[in-house]
């Protein structure tokens, strides 16, 4: 009986004596804790992220970074889906831009067409039938609409991009931003357009067209060049050795 009293005792005064220790990790672990969490909150680890940007300083910004581009180069590959063959097909565009009314509009994949608009005048060439098409653009609103499609609007005014269109903005995980443009009144040739931004450059990275009755157009931008210089001679059209000249009708 004596033996059973004296081991528990032990056992309780093993027990007493480890308490100070547990005392002192646990608040170790608190104090280590609360400094962390004071850190946090003095480097700002613990401050709410900033609420995202309206659609309208995200429109202003992007429309502020067009303005100051005065030539531009751009790589694109358009690709949609074939419904017949199952398949997508990419084409792949240059586009060489000189402010205000120049573009020369280069299909690298597939079959290497190439547009030239020069002012009031644009040029289309197939070198696959060898056949040169002439346009007049001599009346400004046709030009700045001419402008704007051949460039797929990346290279004219950001309103001309939203004018009556309805639009949202979303803030996608990787911060880039999505602009869903939904024309205000019905288009037989635009359902909806989705356009992606660079949060720094604030330039699109890719759009995404939907028309009806039609498969979606996915535009992708896979280079932008600013303000290299660009020359004038890049814009003067030569029509090529043996190649026939139509004048389009108007």
């Amino acid at each position: 009986m004596n033996s059973g009293r004296g081991g528990r005792r032990a056992r309780n005064k093993n027990r007493n004596a480890m308490k100070p220790i547990q005392r002192h990790l646990i608040n170790s672990f608190l104090t280590a804790l609360l400094l962390f969490l004071w850190a946090c909150a003095a480097g700002g680890g613990l401050r709410p992220r900033p609420a995202p940007p309206s659609l309208d300083r995200v429109i202003y910004e992007m429309e502020r970074v067009r303005r100051d581009i005065r030539d531009l180069v751009v790589h694109v590959d358009v690709v949609t889906a074939d419904p017949v063959l199952d398949r997508e097909e990419t084409t792949r565009l240059e586009l060489k831009f000189k402010d205000p009314d120049k573009l020369v509009s280069r299909v690298m994949k597939p079959d290497g067409r190439l547009t030239v608009i020069n002012g009031e005048r644009m040029w289309v060439y197939s070198p696959d039938i060898e056949v040169v098409e002439k346009y007049d653009l001599a009346d400004e609103r046709k030009r700045t609409q001419v402008l704007y499609e051949m460039s797929w609007g990346l290279t004219s005014p950001i309103r001309m991009l939203v004018r009556g269109m309805n639009r949202e903005l979303e803030v996608l995980a990787d911060g880039s931003y999505l602009i869903i443009l939904e024309p205000d009144q019905l288009d037989p040739d635009l359902e909806r357009l989705e356009a992606v931004v660079d949060p720094e450059s604030w330039l699109i990275e890719r759009m995404r067209i939907f028309a009806p009755g039609r498969p979606p157009t996915l535009v992708k931008v896979t280079k932008w060049l600013a303000n290299a210089g660009l020359d004038e001679e890049i814009f003067e059209f030569q029509i090529p050795e043996g190649a026939a000249v139509f004048e389009a009708l108007e």
